[in-house]
């Protein structure tokens, strides 16, 4: 189902689509420093139709483009990472926003307005 925008009125609380806590297997897909493809299966905490926070090993840099494939639906999108969060346990939270908005990609129910 698709995860859809929600309104508010306060500005500094919009948001184009709802964030959904859920965690949701995730393979992720891109290039190490030195151009070698890299593949890591990781969890989504935090998902919306225009991206997600994924708990990932690898190493990445803000704005590094990685491919981001849903094992249940078979889906893939092309994102591009936002944010570097913090780092625990050998893992960080990044943010990636999708390229294009993808609100079925994840395969989960809409969160209740």
């Amino acid at each position: 189902m698709a995860i859809e925008s929600t309104p508010d009125t306060r500005s500094e609380r919009r948001r184009r689509s709802q964030r959904l806590r859920v965690r949701i297997p995730v393979e992720v897909r891109g290039q190490s420093l030195d151009k070698q493809p890299i593949v890591e299966k990781a969890d989504a905490l935090v998902v919306n139709a225009h991206g997600a926070l994924v708990l990932l090993a690898m190493n990445v840099a803000k704005d590094q483009m990685l491919i981001l494939a849903n094992p249940k639906t078979s889906e893939e999108v092309l994102c591009r990472v936002s944010n570097l969060g913090p780092s625990f346990m050998g893992k960080t939270e990044v943010g990636v926003e999708f390229i294009k908005p993808a609100p079925n990609f994840w395969g989960a129910p809409s969160p209740s307005k």
